[in-house]
Order: C-alpha cells, then structure tokens, then sequence
C-alpha cells in the first residue's frame, strides 16, 4: 500500500529495488514525527540532504546513511538531534565528525569508519568530563586511528560505558605513531575496564592494512580478563596468536583473517582459553596439515576455517573437540577428516561445506553423516553467505565495495536491524 500523508510516520526506510539505488527524498519537511530513518539505498544523498535531517526531525533516534559515499562530514547542526541513540555513516568511505556527535546525550551506537575532526582533536575538558559521567556511548564500531585520525585514541580513555570498539588501522600509520597517540594506553584501559565487569560482554576489534607485531606486542590484558570477543584482521601471514590474546582467559569468541596462518602456532596460542566457544580462522592460506590434538579445544561448539587454497590434511585426533556442535570446513580441496574421526564428535550437529567441494567429498562427509548417532546436517553453504567474509581487509580510505569480494543482501541485513530498532523504540514512540 502506498502512503500519500507521510506526516504521521515514525518509521521510513529505503531498499533498493530491481531498478537499482532509490533517488534520495527531496524533503523532509513533513516528516518531522520520525523516530527510524534508514537511507542505506538512497541515491544522491549530500550534505544539504543531512542538514534538513538536523533541522527538522528533532524527534529521530535512528539515522542510518551507510551507502552514502558523498557525505564525509557531519555538520555541526547534528547537535540538534538530542535524542539520537544509533549513528550509523557505514563503511563505505571515511566520514569525519565534530565533538558535538560525542555530545549526544542519548547516543548509544556510532558506526562508521569514523574520524573526529581536527579541529576537535584536541584537548576539551568539558568533552572529557561529559565521555567520563553522561555519555551513554556502548559501541564505537569503528574509528580510523593513525595519521590524522587522531583524538579518538585518547578520548577512548573517557569512554566510561564503552562495550564494543572496533578500530580501522590507517595504512599511513606506522606504531610508533599509534602509541604517541595514545591507542595502546586506550585498548589497555579498555580491556582492563573488561576485566572489572565480568558480567558485562566486551568485544575488540581490529583491521590492519599490514601485521603490526611490534604494536600487538605492546598491549597488555589484566591477569584476569573477562573480553568475550576478538576479532583480528590483516595482510601478510599471522605466524603466532598475541602474547595479550592468550591471557585472554575469559574470551569465548576469537575470530584471526590473515594471508598466511600458522595452524601450529594458533593451536598453541588458544591452548589455554579454556572457555572458548567460537573460533573462526579465515585465510588464502595455512601452513602444513591442519591436526587438532587429542584433549585440544574441547570448549569449543563451534568452529571455522575458511581457505582459499587447498587444506593439504584435517586430523582430528580422539579426544579432541569434545564438545563440538557445528563445524564449518569452507575450502574447495577439502582433505579429510576421516568418517571415523568425525563419528567420534559425539556432539556434532551440524558440518558446512564449500559449494564447490568435490563430489566424493561430499558423499564421503553425507555417509560419515548418516554413521553418526546424532544424523548431523551436511550443507553446502550458498555463495551469498560465502561472499559475506573476505580474506583481505579494506583500506579505510578505500570503498569497502571496491575490495570485498560480496555482500549481505542489503534488504536482509537492514531489516534485522531496522526491526531491532522499531521493538526498541516502538513502544515509546506511540507513547510520544
């Protein structure tokens, strides 16, 4: 059904069709009781366009302008927006923005490939002592640190109700940089701050262009640290986990992307993460034959490797993965493991294939399946959820599009987050 009086909407979202990308809204002028407003598939969106939002929905809690690639600023006006609680300015391209977004008494989600601009960068107290009493900022997904990214390393520091950070690595930037900035001091805070609320999920991100050992090298985690997810991703070959990484004890979620990964040294450096649930491993690439040790890794449930090139073997010794529920083998030269050592996952419950696996793979995985006393589902994974990870991290001054290999369907993704928005806000929208 078409609505003609768009006066009473709280809600408005736009999805590419068929056709392609949706022009942009020309107005906005009489839309002013909107609370959700999700642009991802608006064309021709500029800086007038985001001036009106400012202006004129005051009400909004909800601003999505990810596939915009003409805005790069935010103007100062967003200040206006003092009920704002999610910022999403995608990863398309870098976007910077002024301190008046971190003075958002309500913002809760800034997502983006973000950078503060540099006339803000510096010290401002009164920002310090808002980040440090009254924000509410919880996720921070994701800032650009190095070269002129500078001011969210140290304004991180102040972000007292920080849950989720992910972190761009410049390809400009270089350690030595990054640490005068300050972002060593704000990861070490950040993870020691985990370590204070245990029952509070904490999660790490971090995109290299290029391993930076001597930076990893410098991060420190508290004896006891309860950060429930990591995720690392980079160029070049990973040929040992982070000494801050395995004294992460309470993690349950460790996802590594390299060139190259070293299967010895990652086993090793996840030996002791005694409640690691989540391991995902995606490369082009892992040295030598892939063999999981008898009593290794048995907190695991789930599972991932994704390798570009052939995985020359797969052993699971007896013992191993004792609590494994899905297994997740995404390679097209798939090499074992044997029908009789995944008949000894007594748990497993679900194994994920590449679609294209040979055919005498796939009868011998369907035949291991049909052995087993729990009957596992043997899927083919499809190719749009294949093309939903990349093994080669974008430049953050780069679009993402022109260096992954795919996509999320851009309607399934928004609508999950579109209606995790509405249930949030639904109620007290028809009360406002």
């Amino acid at each position: 059904m078409f609505v003609t009086d768009v006066s009473r909407l709280r809600t408005l979202a736009v999805f590419r069709s068929n056709q392609g990308e949706a022009e942009a809204p020309l107005s906005f002028a009489k839309c002013g009781l909107l609370r959700v407003l999700d642009l991802e598939a608006c064309h021709g969106l500029n800086k007038s366009h985001l001036e009106e939002i400012c202006e004129l929905l005051k009400l909004l809690r909800y601003l999505s302008l990810r596939a915009s690639t003409s805005i790069t600023k935010v103007p100062r006006k967003i200040a206006k927006l003092q009920r704002l609680e999610t910022l999403d300015l995608g990863k398309e391209t870098v976007v910077k923005v002024p301190a008046e977004v971190l003075l958002l008494p309500h913002l809760k989600h800034l997502l983006g490939k973000i950078k503060l601009r540099k006339c803000d960068s510096g010290k401002n107290r009164n920002l310090d002592r808002f980040l440090s009493k009254e924000s509410k900022l919880e996720m921070l997904s994701g800032f650009v640190a190095g070269k002129d990214g500078r001011g969210f390393p140290r304004l991180m520091c102040h972000m007292s109700r920080l849950r989720k950070v992910k972190v761009w690595w410049d390809p400009d930037a270089d350690s030595t940089r990054l640490q005068a900035d300050g972002l060593q001091q704000s990861i070490n805070r950040f993870l020691d701050r985990a370590s204070r609320m245990p029952a509070v999920e904490h999660s790490l991100s971090m995109e290299f262009q290029e391993w930076s050992p001597a930076f990893l090298d410098s991060l420190r985690a508290p004896a006891v640290c309860t950060l429930s997810s990591m995720k690392l991703r980079g160029r070049g070959e990973l040929n040992r986990v982070p000494a801050f990484v395995t004294s992460l004890t309470g993690i349950r979620e460790l996802c590594l992307l390299a060139t190259t990964l070293s299967w010895n040294a990652i086993q090793d450096g996840v030996r002791n993460l005694n409640i690691l649930n989540n391991l995902e491993l995606v490369a082009q690439n892992i040295d030598g034959a892939v063999v999981i040790d008898s009593g290794n890794l048995n907190s695991l449930k789930r599972m991932r490797l994704e390798v570009e090139r052939r995985l020359l073997q797969i052993t699971i010794q007896d013992g191993a993965l004792e609590s494994l529920v899905s297994l997740h083998l995404i390679c097209k030269d798939l090499n074992g493991p044997s029908a009789d050592q995944v008949c000894q996952l007594r748990n497993l419950k679900e194994v994920e294939l590449h679609p294209e696996v040979a055919d005498g793979t796939k009868l011998s995985w369907k035949d291991a399946a049909r052995h087993h006393p729990n009957r596992p589902n043997c899927l083919l994974i499809t190719y749009s959820r294949l093309m939903e990870q990349t093994t080669q991290p974008a430049s953050p001054n780069q679009s993402s599009s022109a260096t992954a290999t795919g996509k999320l369907s851009n309607v399934a993704r928004k609508s999950r987050q579109i209606a995790g928005a509405i249930l949030h806000l639904g109620a007290r929208s028809r009360g406002n």
